[in-house]
This record gives structure tokens, C-alpha cells and sequence, in this order.
């Protein structure tokens, strides 16, 4: 979970809280859809993978699961 309101970045440009959450969540977004597209048997592993990797991301950056309800 973000703990600061304000985050520093390389080229000494701001991030905010809601902008880290924004980031956070659209790595989720893909990774969800990664998954979404691998429907081969052969690649069920590697979209469980993702699926897991976007809730960790999820809890992470907001706290909550929603997202992943029809998943």
C-alpha cells in the first residue's frame, strides 16, 4: 500500500498517490488481459500466473479485488 501522498521519480517530476494507483492498476489491466487471451491448454499455467500477478498488484495498489470478480 502507498504510504506517502507524493513520490519521487528519476527525472524530478512528481507522482502522486492516485497517479502510483493509476500505474498499479494498469499493469494489473494487462497482465488480466494477458491471461484472457491464453486459452490453450499448454498455456494455463502461465495465465494463472497473471491472473496472480494482477491480484497482488491489485491489493497492493488499492486494496481490493474487485476487478477480478468475473475472473
Amino acid at each position: 500500500m502507498i504510504r506517502s501522498d507524493r513520490l519521487r521519480c528519476r527525472s524530478s517530476d512528481t507522482l502522486t498517490t492516485d497517479d502510483v494507483r493509476d500505474i498499479v492498476r494498469a499493469q494489473a489491466d494487462e497482465r488480466l488481459a494477458a491471461a484472457a487471451r491464453l486459452t490453450a491448454p499448454a498455456h494455463a499455467d502461465r495465465a494463472a500466473r497473471l491472473r496472480a500477478e494482477a491480484v497482488v498488484l491489485l491489493l497492493e495498489g488499492d486494496g481490493t479485488t474487485a476487478d477480478l470478480a468475473g475472473g
